[in-house]
This record gives structure tokens, C-alpha cells and sequence, in this order.
């Protein structure tokens, strides 16, 4: 009897943990969603708008098509994609556990091999033993 009271609790502590990771992964998709929705949905409003206003005989008046205009539409549609590019690896890094461990660990490898150097000391890489079937 003591060991299906064991087997329901493993039972349930992994039903548990599944589905905190699945809350985990439905918040991470809504933020990059959301992220996504901020940058690029004023940008295609602005290109609904222009192309509205360019078929209809610019009756709205809402853009003057010189150079200016062309210039600042090319830098709204490059910002915004340029800015989510680069939101996007922080918010992995923010959160993704396992991201953040791994880049902290290569950081402070990365810092100590500099700080060797700067002190004097000469870094030697290790060197594996080769087996006789190696050679």
C-alpha cells in the first residue's frame, strides 16, 4: 500500500511540474507575441494608411509623397524590424533558465582567462591523453 501511496505522489509531482513548464511556455509565447504586436503593427498601420491614401487619389491627404515621406516609411519599417531582432535574444534570455546559466558560465570562463592574462600569468590548454589507436 506505501508504495502506490510513493507511485501517486511521483505521479502527481510530475503533473505538477508539466504543467508549470506549460504556463511557463504559454506566458513566453504571449510575450514574444505581444513583442511582435508592438513593433511591427504600427508600422503596417502607417503602410495601410499610405496605401489608402495613395488609392484614393490622395483625397485624405494623409501623406505628402516626396522624399521625406519615402525616407521616414524606409526608417519606420527598418526600426521596426531592426528593434524586434534585437528584443527578441533578450527576452530569451530573460526567460529561458538554461540561457542564462549557460551565458553567465561563458562570461566568467571568458573574464577569467582576462584577468590571467592582464596579471601576467600564461594560460596553457589542457591536453587530452592520446590512446594508442589516436596516434
Amino acid at each position: 500500500m506505501s508504495i502506490q501511496v510513493i507511485k501517486n505522489m511521483h505521479v502527481q509531482t510530475h503533473e505538477k511540474s508539466l504543467a508549470a513548464r506549460r504556463k511557463e511556455a504559454t506566458w513566453t509565447i504571449i510575450l514574444f507575441t505581444l513583442l511582435y504586436a508592438v513593433f511591427n503593427v504600427p508600422a503596417a498601420l502607417y503602410e495601410m494608411l499610405g496605401a489608402v491614401d495613395l488609392y484614393t487619389e490622395n483625397r485624405f491627404d494623409f501623406f505628402s509623397w516626396d522624399l521625406g515621406h519615402r525616407y521616414f516609411r524606409n526608417m519606420i519599417s527598418v526600426l521596426s524590424i531592426g528593434l524586434n531582432a534585437a528584443a527578441n535574444p533578450a527576452l530569451y534570455f530573460w526567460r529561458m533558465r538554461g540561457m542564462r546559466t549557460s551565458t553567465k558560465s561563458r562570461f566568467s570562463t571568458i573574464a577569467l582567462k582576462l584577468s590571467r592574462r592582464s596579471e601576467g600569468q600564461v594560460i596553457v590548454p589542457r591536453r587530452r591523453n592520446l590512446t594508442t589507436s589516436e596516434l
